[in-house]
């Protein structure tokens, strides 16, 4: 079976034998679990399709001064690095109102509140198909997001988790995505 959960919901669940694995956009740091990095992927800038940043292939994060740029709610690494981001280049960190989901920030920036930063794989999956959004790389110090595999250190399937994330790392690599 897979599940969605909050992320503050999910270690207990794991450790508590709820759940056999779990993928995660960060390690988990705790002996009592193995967190096994899939992949790292960059975040790629979404505006709308008229935005001025739209007409360049790769936008240069000094280009964002000025903006608004909408994350993800605390608690969440992407937050983290997207308000870093900010404080670095001179953009607006949008902190009265943030995403709870990567689907809340694309519809966000289709509305206008703002630009983001997703990650690759769900610009791949999710906004490439859009007509309102584009997607931009940045051309250099993009923030990552890590898709992490994580079970319990002493779980008897050990071994299998191991190859199962091999395998999925693997699989992944072709992309272009993966470190």
């Amino acid at each position: 079976m897979v599940r969605e959960d909050r992320l503050e919901n999910l270690p207990g669940k794991l450790s508590d034998g709820a759940h056999d694995v779990l993928l995660l956009p960060e390690r988990l740091d705790d002996p009592e679990f193995t967190s096994v990095v899939l992949l790292c992927e960059p975040l790629h800038l979404v505006v709308q399709a008229d935005h001025r940043l739209a007409a360049f292939d790769t936008v240069d994060p000094k280009n964002l001064a000025g903006e608004t740029i909408l994350s993800m709610e605390r608690g969440h690494r992407i937050h983290d690095q997207i308000a870093r981001l900010c404080d670095k280049v001179g953009a607006a960190h949008a902190t009265d109102y943030a995403g709870t989901t990567l689907d809340t920030l694309r519809l966000m920036v289709t509305c206008g509140m703002g630009i983001s930063l997703l990650p690759a794989l769900y610009v791949r999956s999710d906004v490439q198909r859009e007509t309102q959004v584009v997607s931009r790389p940045l051309s250099i110090g993009a923030p990552v997001r890590e898709l992490t595999m994580v079970w319990r250190t002493a779980s008897p399937r050990h071994k299998a988790y191991q190859k199962i994330a091999k395998t999925i790392s693997n699989s992944i690599a072709p992309w272009g995505l993966a470190d």
